[in-house]
């Protein structure tokens, strides 16, 4: 039997590691952020397109939740 958290328990960890500030959001600079680290440079549009598609509430900013639903569509890709 698998646990219903199990996807969001797998990105918790990561979320927290980008969400620099701890304000329990992802914010389009810390975005930015992540994918710097990954040694992938974005610019600050195509961050706010990313944040635009990932940001399901429409509050400007990913909570773990969202985070988890858009790490995984795209995880694999």
């Amino acid at each position: 039997m698998s646990d219903a958290n199990e996807p969001v328990n797998e990105y918790a960890a990561t979320f927290r590691m980008v969400d620099l500030d701890g304000d329990g959001f992802i914010s389009v600079d810390e975005l930015k952020s992540l994918m710097r680290a990954l040694g992938q440079e974005i610019d600050h549009v195509r961050a706010v397109e990313v944040m635009v598609e990932a940001d399901g509430s429409r509050d400007g900013k990913m909570s773990l939740e969202e985070f988890t639903a858009f790490m995984s569509r795209y995880a694999g890709r």
